[in-house]
């Protein structure tokens, strides 16, 4: 899976995300970045990314240049963990939180569609 590094929906979603906000600033990026999403994800964005300021484009950047931990990582953490996702999500993908929640020696999944 070494390949798919840094073309995850997620980091492509990012880069993408990054270079509207170099290219027309973060408002004019947001009102595209929410266009058609659910609200609740509308509402968390239009939160978040604005109080990021100048170093927006940056923090999304490095996000999606962020591996995502591995497998072996995950199964190393003796936590109780909660994965969540929704069935209909391109961006998160329901079989990587499955992956994940599987990996993880305490965890379980609940998954649904989004609204």
């Amino acid at each position: 899976m070494g390949w798919l590094r840094g073309r995850r929906p997620a980091a492509v979603a990012a880069r993408h995300s990054a270079a509207d906000v170099r290219a027309r600033g973060t408002a004019a990026a947001l009102e595209s970045a929410v266009a058609g999403t659910p609200a609740w994800l509308a509402a968390e964005l239009s939160r978040a990314w604005p109080r990021y300021g100048d170093g927006l484009a940056d923090s999304l950047d490095a996000a999606a240049a962020r591996p995502a931990p591995t497998l072996a990582d995950l199964k190393s953490l003796d936590v109780p963990a909660g994965v969540a996702c929704f069935t209909d999500d391109p961006i998160h993908p329901e079989q990587v939180a499955r992956e994940w929640a599987g990996a993880l020696p305490a965890a379980s999944c609940t998954a649904s569609a989004s609204r």
